[in-house]
């Protein structure tokens, strides 16, 4: 199916042999972008760059604290400046605030926080996207607490499929859990502006293990239902390699995968 321009990327963190190194490899392979991962890299000389960039910002960091909030928005601001002065198309930020067992009214206050300072993200940016992605655990996990939270801050979606499905496979079977997938897609479509694809897959003790390059979802698939609804920028984040937790991912496995995606949806 013909579906107009599609942007496929690769992860860039720690691991990947350098910065430079990386994204100078990713481009000569025939990636479109490349998501720099902020938790675990402080990059240098990435503007200029001839890919496209986006950044990952720090997962562990949360957008609301009873005691840190000035701190908190003062560094993630530090790094949406630095993200539009290297000319990024987006920061992806994790929606991440702590909650406490039964004091509802702290977390109700520690979400409006959370708007609150996507808020203030956003005043700090304008021409890079922000999205804001849905957590593996916690209250943002589900689609429509996360479309919400995008809709209070002015802001778009990044959906995470592996991160939707990894506690859905221990209660329902592929078939299901895909499914709820495309319903997530569909009800954020207006705001979808970024697909984390990536497989999952339960191993022999019950466990779902994530970030797989192979699994239980048909990834081509996905990204066909999200290209459907609009969105046009799909990473890879495909860390381990079959079915096995054990083997990295290398960018020539990651680059068979784009390859079939652009060859099944642009055709």
């Amino acid at each position: 199916m013909s579906s107009g321009v599609l942007y496929i990327g690769f992860p860039i963190w720690r691991g990947s042999g350098g910065v430079g190194y990386a994204m100078r490899e990713a481009l000569r392979r025939g990636f479109d972008f490349v998501e720099i991962d902020l938790e675990t890299l402080k990059p240098g000389g990435v503007r200029g760059s001839r890919i496209r960039l986006g950044y990952h910002a720090p997962y562990t960091i949360p957008l609301s604290h009873p005691y840190l909030l000035r701190d908190v928005r003062r560094y993630l601001s530090e790094l949406v400046v630095f993200a539009e002065r290297t000319g990024a198309e987006y920061i992806n930020i994790h929606m991440n605030h702590p909650t406490y067992y039964r004091l509802e009214k702290l977390n109700n206050s520690l979400r409006r926080e959370a708007v609150k300072t996507i808020k203030h993200l956003r005043r700090a940016s304008s021409r890079t996207v922000i999205t804001l992605e849905n957590p593996p655990r916690g209250d943002y996990s589900s689609c429509g607490k996360l479309v919400k939270a995008a809709e209070e801050a002015g802001v778009k979606i990044c959906l995470d499929v592996g991160h939707l499905a990894y506690n859905m496979l221990k209660q329902a079977d592929v078939g299901k859990t895909t499914r709820e997938i495309r319903r997530c897609i569909k009800q954020s479509r207006s705001l979808l502006f970024l697909l984390h694809l990536h497989n999952v897959r339960q191993n022999r003790d019950g466990e779902t293990e994530d970030h797989m390059l192979e699994g239980d979802l048909n990834l081509v698939e996905i990204a066909a239902a999200a290209v459907e609804v609009g969105c046009r920028y799909i990473l890879l984040e495909t860390f381990f390699k079959g079915r096995s937790a054990k083997k990295e991912v290398t960018l020539e496995d990651a680059c068979r995968l784009m390859q079939r995606i652009k060859k099944e949806l642009l055709a």
